[in-house]
């Protein structure tokens, strides 16, 4: 790409939303826009499993009677939480994304919450039931800035999962708006690959292609768009981590 080229493409990222930073590393050729590397696990906890909760200070520590997750193995994740249906002291948690995931035992779990949710001295609930439909990870939600994709430009994505053991099936993807970039269904097995594929816009802001596949969809990128990564789950039992998400703005 000529010096020219890369300063006219510079001035046109600049002019759809991206930083300084952003338009002169995609005017090599493309940007990394998503990457989180520390993982972010998600257990339903299921009340009709027995998923209650204690909590002193900022540290909860949920009780079920099965999780199948291994010992440390994921230790150190954020994990999404569906939150508290019931509590005897301080406010419901919402459902959203924790940190400090820690595995102690095979029926128990710990993780931490934000000051604002801390309780002075302990307190006793039940965990809200997650659900097994599609659920977006916002922690790893990133919006394509309007008109940045052209009319031909790509998004790159790969990533890995781990999950239990079991014939239920475990999702990840990858999504822009409604439309799958990469996904991968696991079932009996402990790890997943999301497979490096991608959408491109085909010739027009409104119209891509899945390269895999072949798959069209009719996103108008002229408008700022969501990429999302998401997770779905076949069981209450059933857990899935996401050990990491690489998502690329490809020029």
């Amino acid at each position: 790409m000529s010096s020219k080229t890369k300063n006219s493409l510079v001035r046109k990222l600049l002019a759809v939303g991206f930083s300084w930073a952003q338009a002169a590393e995609l005017s090599k050729g493309s940007q990394n826009i998503v990457k989180n590397s520390n993982g972010i696990i998600y257990i339903p906890n299921q009340t009709g499993n027995g998923a209650t909760f204690a909590q002193a200070g900022n540290v909860v520590t949920v009780t079920t009677t099965a999780h199948n997750v291994p010992a440390t193995v994921h230790d150190g994740f954020r994990i999404y939480s569906p939150g508290f249906a019931t509590a005897t002291v301080g406010a419901l948690l919402p459902a959203g994304i924790y940190d400090n995931f820690a595995r102690t035992g095979t029926t128990t779990y710990t993780f931490t919450v934000p000051a604002a949710y801390a309780v002075p001295t302990t307190q006793t609930g039940t965990m809200t039931t997650g659900v097994l439909t599609e659920i977006a990870l916002d922690d790893l939600k990133y919006t394509v800035p309007a008109g940045a994709l052209g009319t031909s430009r790509k998004i790159r994505v790969s990533g890995a999962l781990a999950c239990n053991n079991n014939a239920g099936a475990k999702v990840l993807a990858a999504k822009l708006d409604t439309a799958t970039i990469s996904t991968v269904s696991v079932t009996t097995a402990i790890f997943g690959e999301l497979p490096r594929d991608v959408l491109y816009n085909n010739n027009n802001a409104a119209r891509q292609n899945r390269q895999s596949t072949g798959t069209a969809s009719t996103i108008d990128t002229s408008i700022a768009k969501d990429v999302t990564v998401n997770v779905t789950l076949a069981a209450l039992q059933d857990y899935i981590a996401v050990q990491n998400i690489i998502v690329d703005l490809v020029v």
